[in-house]
């Protein structure tokens, strides 16, 4: 906590009085604590003080960072109300932005950062973040995705009793394996299996 001052001496009429307003203008990256103007009536050797308190913004950075690919992604908690986007432009290099917040002097303010899901791309981080602030604080939320591999020109071949071969291509360099099952799965269980019985061994 820092104080300073600077005093003025005014000249007052003698058989009246004066009255005196005060104002401070904003600073970026300050809030006030209480008014921000201080309004004084002053005599003939009367002294007066105003005294203004500010409190340092807290600051939220957002981090993104994808892994194999590039692309534009939306988060919402923070900023305008419908939200932003920051958009990678190289793999494995994080963006970021940052907002500076004016948070409760005495109480934690909570901001939770959502990431929308997008088609495409698997989030290895969670998609959402919740952090507390204080005045002064700087805190970051970071998310990280990465891209799926996308599977085309997908062939059967060399069918008999016991199996046939699958071939198929991918758009980046990836490990390849076939699950598979004796019934079928509308929808899909946890890795590595998915839910299925049984898989083959992993390929380059």
């Amino acid at each position: 906590e820092n104080h300073a001052e600077t005093f003025f001496d005014i000249f007052v009429d003698i058989e009246s009085s004066k009255e005196v307003t005060v104002t401070e203008q904003s600073t970026d990256g300050w809030q006030a604590v209480g008014d921000s103007s201080c309004t004084v009536t002053l005599e003939p050797g009367e002294v007066e003080t105003c005294t203004f308190t500010n409190a340092k913004a807290a600051r939220l950075t957002v981090s993104k960072i994808t892994l194999d690919g590039t692309g534009t992604f939306h988060f919402t908690g923070i900023g305008p109300e419908e939200g932003f986007d920051l958009t990678t432009e190289e793999a494995d290099v994080a963006v970021e932005s940052f907002f500076d917040v004016f948070v409760d002097i005495e109480e934690e303010t909570q901001y939770t950062i959502q990431e929308d899901l997008q088609e495409g791309w698997v989030a290895v981080s969670l998609s959402s973040c919740t952090v507390t602030l204080l005045p002064g604080d700087s805190k970051t939320c970071a998310f990280e995705n990465q891209r799926i591999a996308q599977i085309s020109q997908q062939e059967t071949e060399d069918p008999t009793e016991n199996g046939f071969t699958v071939n198929w291509t991918t758009d980046k360099p990836a490990t390849s394996r076939v699950i598979y099952d004796t019934v079928s799965h509308p929808n899909l269980g946890d890795a590595p299996n998915y839910g299925y019985a049984f898989s083959t061994l992993e390929t380059d």
